[in-house]
Formats: structure tokens, sequence, C-alpha cells
């Protein structure tokens, strides 16, 4: 069950992720932000960044055999 949740999470995450990068949505906010819009760029990166480091620390608190493993 613990990977079907982490599964779904990070769908949802790379799903979010790429609306909030995409034409459609950046023109939309650049329409209601105006001159505040270029900060939406550094609040895209924070909030990534805010959104992905929870992922990792569920994913690595998960017990199991890792699918994949770099040894760099």
């Amino acid at each position: 069950m613990d990977y079907v949740v982490l599964s779904l999470a990070w769908v949802f995450w790379f799903v979010l992720h790429s609306v909030l990068v995409a034409v459609r949505c950046t023109d939309f906010l650049q329409q209601r932000l105006q001159d505040r819009f270029r900060y939406y760029r550094l609040v895209y990166n924070l909030f990534s960044i805010l959104t992905f480091v929870p992922l990792l620390f569920y994913s690595q608190y998960i017990a199991g055999d890792k699918v994949f493993f770099w040894d760099g």
C-alpha cells in the first residue's frame, strides 16, 4: 500500500509540476499577477523544492528492495 501512495504522490507531483510550467498556465498567471509575475519563477522553484524533498524522504522511509541503485 505504501508504494501505491508513493506512486500516486509522484504522479501528482509530476503533473502539478508540468501544469505550472505550461504556457497556458504561465500566460494566465502573467495576466493576473502583472508586475509581480517576475517573481513567478522564484516561487515556482521554491514550491518545487519544498514539495520534492518530502517525496524523497518518504521514498527513503519505505523499506524494501531497491528498484534502482546508483553507485556513482
